[in-house]
């Protein structure tokens, strides 16, 4: 397993035993932001719609008690979509059964300290730097916790039978007993805007770790 740094700085691990890289975290505020200004896609009111569900937090203030609001949520599985498009590269969103070979995967792997200490001296960016530090405080140093696949989000996956959600979300955004490894995630309406509903991006490699 390798950890490296997209073009703005966010974390990606490359897992070979999953044939898989992924986005250490959800989909972050500060990443949504830079797709509206390069796309134009949405409006400013579709944007406060989304901060009126889960306020936004400066990079400067995110603390252990306010990771949760870093995060991109919200939106719908279409809107979802297409920023992965506009990310490109191959990543998507993942199908269930790959969500779970993640989760699962990550379940079993401890982080040492001074790795993710030396990790986190690289370069990421400050938003990543802050989140970094703050996640840290609040969990014990297991890569399903730091990466937030546990009391995190609920996440957008591809099923058979449509879009739905994966996560056992942080209990300040909504107090449950999910399992991710048996408990899906549906919305009402495709329509529905739920605030502890983001997403995570990934793409396949082989077994070797090429894309």
């Amino acid at each position: 397993m390798q950890l490296w740094f997209d073009r703005m700085g966010f974390p990606i691990l490359t897992i070979p035993q999953c044939a898989l890289e992924m986005y250490l975290w959800p989909f972050t505020k500060f990443q949504l932001e830079q797709f509206l200004v390069e796309t134009n896609a949405f409006t400013d009111s579709w944007y406060e719609e989304l901060i009126l569900l889960n306020p936004r937090q400066s990079y400067t203030q995110i603390s252990p008690s306010t990771v949760v609001h870093a995060f991109a949520t919200g939106l719908l599985f279409r809107e979802a979509e297409l920023i992965t498009k506009w990310r490109g590269e191959g990543f998507r969103l993942p199908i269930a059964n790959e969500w779970r070979s993640l989760y699962s995967f990550l379940n079993s792997c401890t982080i040492e300290a001074v790795d993710l200490e030396s990790v986190v001296k690289t370069g990421p960016s400050p938003p990543a730097r802050a989140l970094f530090g703050a996640i840290s405080q609040t969990s014990t140093l297991a890569w399903s916790k730091l990466s937030l696949m546990h009391d995190g989000l609920v996440e957008w996956v591809i099923t058979d039978q449509g879009p739905a959600g994966l996560g056992s979300p942080s209990y300040e955004l909504y107090p449950n007993l999910w399992d991710p490894m048996t408990d899906f995630v549906v919305p009402i309406s495709s329509t529905e805007r739920i605030k502890y509903f983001g997403f995570r991006l990934v793409r396949t490699i082989s077994q070797n770790g090429s894309t």
